[in-house]
Order: structure tokens, then sequence, then C-alpha cells
């Protein structure tokens, strides 16, 4: 039987690494995690809360060692077969990630984030069936959970269900109004239907929560371009020329538009503009 001593002195390891951790130094909780299982080979959280560090670390096969040391130790815990999942998804083996969440939901069936993850799996195993059903039971447990829905609408895209599409990118963006990839992936899909102004508006709105992107305004402009609007287009050129400069994107662009009002030779007044900013 192991020396209470020595449990004990696990557990103030333990304690430290947490500590550590949530004071953002990662390594130093690493080295209280590691000092705890010395005490305590079989501590369980020890080994759990090791992995997620090594997994911040990025130190992904440490992590996924010390995962399954855990399992060995507390084979009902939900949330290290989650865990387990996602590093074994990054090493490529889904067939093994696709069983540990499986058992991750029969632990644990209202888990939010394990649905959303089998959603992930299934779809890169050419399952989006059923992808799709698991992250409408990430959404029915987590409402909010913005990365479920923007899932959802990236699968849905591929079974050609648009209308549901945008109903999920809109309730990402409500979820997390910065959340860039989803406004660009509904501006797209209205651009797929050649609905050209309702792709403005969604870029219109993520650049109201992101003045300082010089992208969006790029995009807009690439849109009112094509539709012709060359001195509309001219404008949001220039404003994202303004915030990078030496954005040569913008500028081609800023440049095109500026030939078609002024009818100048195209790079002349590129590098002429240019030279303004």
């Amino acid at each position: 039987m192991m020396d209470e001593q020595k449990k004990n002195n696990s557990q103030q390891y333990l304690t430290k690494g947490n500590n550590s951790f949530e004071a953002g130094d990662i390594e130093q909780a690493i080295t209280y995690y590691q000092k705890s299982l010395l005490n305590d080979p079989k501590n369980g959280e020890s080994l759990f809360h090791l992995a997620f560090a090594f997994e911040e670390q990025g130190q992904f096969e440490d992590a996924l060692k010390s995962n399954q040391k855990c399992l060995l130790v507390m084979p009902q815990n939900g949330e290290a077969h989650n865990n387990l999942a996602f590093l074994l998804q990054v090493r490529g083996d889904l067939e093994n990630a696709e069983k540990h969440l499986r058992l991750a939901l029969s632990i644990v069936p209202s888990y939010a984030e394990a649905n959303n993850n089998m959603g992930t799996v299934l779809g890169l195993l050419g399952n989006h069936a059923e992808a799709v059903k698991h992250y409408r039971k990430a959404i029915k447990i987590s409402p909010d959970y913005r990365e479920a829905h923007h899932n959802l609408g990236n699968t849905l895209v591929l079974l050609g269900k648009d209308e549901e599409v945008i109903n999920s990118y809109e309730f990402a963006i409500q979820s997390d109004l910065t959340a860039k990839a989803s406004y660009y992936e509904l501006a797209e899909l209205y651009l797929k239907r050649d609905h050209k102004m309702k792709a403005i508006e969604v870029y219109k709105r993520l650049l109201k929560q992101n003045p300082t992107d010089a992208e969006v305004p790029t995009q807009i402009g690439i849109i009112l371009y094509n539709l012709g609007k060359y001195k509309e287009s001219k404008e949001y050129f220039q404003s994202a020329v303004s915030i990078i400069p030496n954005d040569c994107n913008a500028c081609f662009y800023l440049g095109k538009a500026l030939s078609q009002i002024e009818k100048v030779p195209l790079l002349q007044k590129c590098n002429q503009d240019k030279n303004k900013f």
C-alpha cells in the first residue's frame, strides 16, 4: 500500500500544478504534475491535467500518452476520452478517434464538445449525414455553441442544403460577432447563389466588427467592381490601402477601378495612388 505521505505530496503538487496552469505558466504546471506522478504514478487527475497541459504546449504525442495512462486509471472519464479522440484525430487515426468519442458519449451523453468533435471525425470519414446529427445534438445541448453552428453550416453545404446553411452561419455569427470565418462562409454562399448585394451586406457587418481588417473592404470592393460600380469600389479599395499601404491586392484593384473611372493606364494610376497613402 502506498505511503500516505506520498499520496499527500502527490495531491499538493497537483494543486500547485493547477494553480500554475491557471496563472498561464504551463511549463511550471507540467513540472508540478510530473512531480505529483513521481509520488503517485496512478494519480488519475494528475495524468489528466498533465495531458491537457502537454496539449496546450503543442506536445501532442506526450499528451496522447498521458491521456492513455489516465484512462487506464480512470476508464469512466468522458473528458479524457474526448481529449484522446482529438489527439488521435490530429495523428490521423480517425477510427480510434471515433471509438473514444463514442465511449465519451456513452459516459456523458449530454457532452456538447464530444458531439461536435464526433461530427468532425464522421465528416472526415465521409459520413456527413451522421455528422449533421451530432452537430445538431451539440447545438441542442449548448445553443450558443458557435463552432458547432459553423461546422453544421460547412457540412450542410456539402449536402446541398443551402437554406439551412444560412441559418447555421447566422447562428454562429450571433454567438460570436467577431467570428470571421462564419461571415466569409456566409458571404461566399451568397456569391455562389449570385446574391452579390447580400454578400456585401454580410461583409459590411463584419467590417463593423473589424474596422481595421483591410481584407474586408477589399472583398466588398471586388464585388462592387464586378458589378460595374467602379466609384463605389474605389472607396473601399482606398479604405483598405489606408489600413495597409502596401496591400498589393487592394492596390491592384484600386488601380483597376481608377483606370475604369478615369480611363488612364492601369499600372500608372495604381502607382500614383499608392504613393498617396
